[in-house]
């Protein structure tokens, strides 16, 4: 009887099997993305709102004291803060200067020059001085 393989003995030895070395690379990769993820939801979960800068308050401060000072008739669209001069007066004061957009119920627009003088005290803030002037 004829056999197709060599006997155990005569049989060459087999070399052991290599690993893929990618397989570890690729759980591992997988394992820091799922870490960078969670990491990102926890961030974005704990974060909080970027504070109000104390220019941004003032600005925002002479603008509603301009508001107030304008007929109720009216509308008020302001500068950008980009163009709103933020000046320091003696006594923690402020001077704040821009322009506004009047715009009346039915449309039209006049643009003025406004400055008003702001400070807070222990009631809290204060206007003085509050401007509006056409431009020239």
């Amino acid at each position: 009887m004829l056999e197709g393989r060599p006997k155990l003995r005569e049989r060459p030895e087999r070399v052991p099997s290599k690993r893929r070395p990618g397989k570890w690379s690729l759980y591992l990769l997988f394992l820091a993305a799922a870490g960078l993820l969670v990491a990102g939801g926890v961030a974005i979960h704990n974060a909080q709102p970027a504070p109000t800068s104390a220019r941004q308050q003032v600005i925002h401060m002479g603008q509603l004291f301009v508001r107030q000072s304008v007929s109720e008739g009216l509308r008020a669209s302001f500068a950008g803060e980009e163009e709103t001069v933020v000046e320091d007066l003696p006594d923690h004061k402020f001077m704040v200067s821009g322009w506004v957009d009047l715009i009346t119920n039915s449309g039209q627009q006049d643009r003025k020059n406004y400055s008003v003088v702001v400070h807070k005290n222990f009631q809290g803030w204060v206007g003085e001085r509050v401007s509006v002037i056409p431009q020239m």
